[in-house]
């Protein structure tokens, strides 16, 4: 047994009902293999968690570069864009990526895995 094991194990041991695994700092060469390794020990637990990650959030933004078929395999849902900003701008991006992408997205988005556009930002964060 390795840490992951260990590491979900006590995660379920508490009763989480989401994991949402980041991929900063991490060896991008490494996510086929870690990515995969952590979905296989949460499903072991026999708790439902649901697996969130950001595996194709480092990848870059050519979507027919993203191993999807593998991604949707491992995780229920996952990261493709970068964080939101504290403007329109920043939200506009977000959606005009995923209408541009939507061709190669789609087809791997269905019941129990599916695109995570991440986050909106909400209230005035902006104003002094």
């Amino acid at each position: 047994r390795g840490h992951i094991e260990d590491d979900v194990d006590l995660f379920a041991k508490w009763g989480i009902d989401s994991l949402k695994l980041d991929g900063c700092y991490c060896n991008v060469s490494e996510f086929a293999t870690g990515y995969p390794a952590v979905g296989t020990a949460l499903n072991a637990t026999g708790r439902p968690i649901l697996y969130s990650c950001e595996w194709p959030l480092y990848l870059g933004r050519k979507t027919e570069n993203i191993p999807y078929a593998d991604i949707a395999r491992t995780c229920n849902l996952w990261r493709n864009y970068e964080d939101v900003q504290d403007s329109w701008e920043s939200v506009e991006g977000i959606i005009q990526w995923f209408g541009d992408n939507h061709g190669n997205l789609a087809s791997f988005a269905g019941p129990g895995n599916w695109n995570d556009p991440d986050m909106l930002i909400i209230g005035d964060l902006a104003c002094p």
